[in-house]
């Protein structure tokens, strides 16, 4: 059964994104967001309870007539997470993902529930870069092997439609062809148990390249929203690959945590920096912005001082030769910076 959902937002656009979102989206199973923008309409339905959850704008609440007197519980909205106020209380970050925000809204109307089939859901962590060529898929293998260490039940989903190799990866995703090569372990290995951990290398059978291109967006918001129940409260490594495309924008939304891989090479640093000026999300405040950790894995050729401010707080990786970055000779100093890496990431998670 559907839950149905009032947003009041005095930002129509806002609220508009969010309900098309709601319907465009794997939510569309679960959800039906309605936009008010009449605040003393909004009074008078949450009185008549006609919506299982309601939503509002914290900056807009003296507008709500009766606001102090409310006859039922509100989901608040303000410009920054757990904002306190003697009227609306504690307030979610209006700028989260829509995905978050939408899943606290089901939380809410379950009653503090589990969505979905009762369990715990797990955290996705989207890993992504502007530019190949960057150590990606080796630190994609760094996390899961470190959380996998730790008891972490991961699971890794290869969303990169980079190319398309069947005699290397015998009819499966490029990005799990890579990921082999990287972890030194075959495709199609039985996960290992490590302290109450496992690790599961991708989608099977429905994670090859053509299988993904032919299921659309749609599907994929689904795969992905499928394995973040089945791992119940691991964690989701989710390889959004390269630049834009329709799964890198699944990975971006859907997303608890991004983590946006850089080089220290000029072109690479000016190319990722475009991304972030020429999509709304990517600003400053915007969704995927406020959920991103930035990793720079060093280079021989940088030149010039770094000139962005989101380079500043990034996550250093060291600089190691191309033919280091293998299953067959692991690098130390890279290795024991994934560990840092992976630990960081799983406290943001937990945060969240």
């Amino acid at each position: 059964m559907k839950r149905t959902i009032l947003l009041y937002d005095p930002d129509r656009e806002y609220a508009e994104r969010i309900a098309d979102y709601a319907r465009n989206s794997y939510f569309r199973k679960e959800v039906e967001v309605t936009v008010c923008t009449r605040p003393e309409l909004f009074a008078e339905w949450l009185r008549d309870g006609r919506f299982d959850v309601f939503v509002a704008a914290a900056s807009a609440a003296d507008e709500i007539p009766g606001v102090d007197r409310l006859p039922g519980p509100v989901v608040w909205l303000g410009e920054e997470d757990g904002r306190g106020d003697s009227v609306v209380g504690t307030a979610l970050c209006k700028y989260e993902a829509a995905p978050k925000l939408l899943r606290a809204w089901l939380e809410r109307a379950a009653g503090n529930s589990a969505v979905g089939n009762g369990g715990k859901r797990a955290s996705i962590v989207g890993v992504w870069s502007a530019a190949g060529g960057v150590g990606k898929t080796r630190i994609i293998a760094c996390l899961a092997e470190a959380w996998g260490r730790r008891g972490v039940r991961t699971f890794v989903a290869g969303f990169d439609p980079g190319g398309w190799r069947e005699e290397a990866s015998a009819g499966r995703d490029v990005s799990e062809w890579l990921y082999a090569i990287k972890s030194g372990r075959p495709i199609g290995e039985e996960p290992i148990a490590a302290a109450g951990g496992e690790t599961s290398y991708g989608f099977s059978p429905a994670s090859s390249y053509r299988e993904w291109a032919s299921v659309g967006r749609r599907e994929a918001e689904a795969l992905l929203e499928a394995a973040a129940l089945d791992v119940g409260d691991g964690i989701v490594l989710a390889d959004g690959g390269t630049g834009w495309s329709p799964w890198a924008e699944v990975v971006w939304g859907r997303s608890d945590e991004l983590l946006c891989v850089s080089s220290e090479e000029p072109a690479c640093l000016e190319k990722t920096e475009k991304w972030l000026n020429d999509w709304p999300e990517w600003e400053e405040r915007g969704a995927f912005r406020a959920k991103t950790r930035f990793a720079i894995n060093r280079c021989l050729n940088r030149t010039g001082p770094e000139s962005y401010g989101w380079t500043r707080e990034a996550f250093r990786l060291p600089y190691v030769p191309e033919w280091k970055q293998d299953a067959a000779r692991r690098d130390p100093s890279f290795q024991a910076a994934g560990e840092r890496l992976a630990e960081e990431v799983r406290a943001r998670c937990e945060a969240r």
